[in-house]
């Protein structure tokens, strides 16, 4: 079978220094031009289908459409101008003590919260690190650093769902 490879795939393919092909150049030339036929033949077989119409521009839904849960009722918020979550830190307008402690709102049991442990008074360090404590309802914390007491306080919206959950 001399004349079973193609002249154009034999000279590409060319590894050896001898005449006769080895084994595995046999093997190669055929897997070559058997991708160089394969690729080149014209197929109705090409044809592509699709399951639907492509939407048109109009039909795309929006993000807002798209987000659901929580996502969707803060995008909802702010499209009237609302903050849902609010996400900026807590500004203290007096410092907690052991008879009035400094009350953190929270729809859940327990909230992580962090300080810088320079809350007394003149106490600026923006440098220094913050620590953070595990706040549980019904319990009050005192920061070992600060002294500054906190307490959870739930959000009356949540707290009968908190209380279904618990349950």
């Amino acid at each position: 079978r001399q004349g079973h490879w193609s002249r154009a795939v034999r000279p590409i393919v060319s590894f050896g220094t001898s005449a006769q092909p080895t084994k595995g150049e046999k093997m190669l030339r055929t897997i070559v031009a058997s991708l160089a036929r394969n690729n080149l033949r014209v197929s109705n077989q090409s044809v592509r289908a699709f399951a639907a119409e492509a939407p048109k521009n109009e039909d795309l839904p929006e993000f807002v459409d798209k987000a659901t849960g929580l996502e969707q009722q803060e995008l909802l918020a702010a499209m009237e101008g609302k903050v849902l979550f609010d996400w900026n830190p807590i500004q203290p307008a007096a410092f907690g003590t052991k008879e009035s402690p400094l009350k953190i709102k929270s729809a859940y049991g327990v909230r992580y919260m962090s300080c810088q442990g320079n809350c007394k008074e003149g106490g600026t360090y923006p440098e220094a690190p913050m620590i953070w404590h595990t706040l549980k309802e019904g319990e009050s914390y005192e920061c070992p650093e600060c002294g500054q007491v906190m307490e959870l306080e739930m959000i009356s919206e949540f707290s009968s769902l908190t209380a279904e959950i618990k349950e």
